[in-house]
């Protein structure tokens, strides 16, 4: 008898969940293209498309955050990668910051894989479930065959990971 008497309100509880979830704004995805305006660090970019500006975070890659070692060797070569090159992004989500995450290609080339390649980035495996498999795989592989080859930031024995800064930062500490 008492299990009874719980299932309407289990139902209520639910309809009442999924009430508050059908008010909360959607994301509409989309793709944009045009020249890259600006560059903050080699995951954070400025797009100027024919109708705004767009602030994007990079999908499947982390690089490391402002100050730590090889921030402005990434910086300066997402610079190269995209300087004078159609940009075009693929947009998903907003991120905490209010970016517009996206897979970022420079005519065809993924520039978020192409810095895990170059040994300039993580692959961003906490968001792994946003990729494609074939993504998965390759941004795995290339930050594999960087951290075998030892490039850049993997010429370090113990690169600090950027969600490891971060984390540091919030409890005000300093990250290398």
């Amino acid at each position: 008898m008492l299990w009874h008497t719980r299932v309407p309100l289990f139902l209520l509880v639910g309809l009442w969940c999924a009430s508050i979830d059908a008010n909360e704004p959607t994301y509409q995805a989309f793709e944009a293209s045009g020249p890259v305006i600006n560059v903050h660090d080699g995951d954070t970019l400025k797009l100027w498309t024919e109708e705004r500006v767009v602030t994007v975070r990079f999908s499947g890659s982390d690089t490391p955050e402002t100050g730590q070692a090889y921030w402005r060797v990434a910086r300066d070569r997402l610079r190269a990668l995209v300087q004078d090159r159609p940009t075009t992004i693929s947009c998903y989500k907003k991120d905490m910051h209010a970016r517009d995450v996206c897979r970022v290609y420079a005519g065809s080339q993924d520039v978020g894989l192409e810095m895990v390649r170059q040994g300039l980035a993580w692959h961003a495996f906490q968001f792994a479930d946003e990729q494609t498999d074939a993504e998965r795989v390759a941004y795995k592989s290339a930050e594999a065959d960087a951290r075998a080859k030892g490039l850049a930031l993997w010429a370090d024995s113990d690169p600090m990971p950027p969600w490891e800064c971060r984390k540091l930062r919030r409890a005000g500490r300093k990250c290398r």
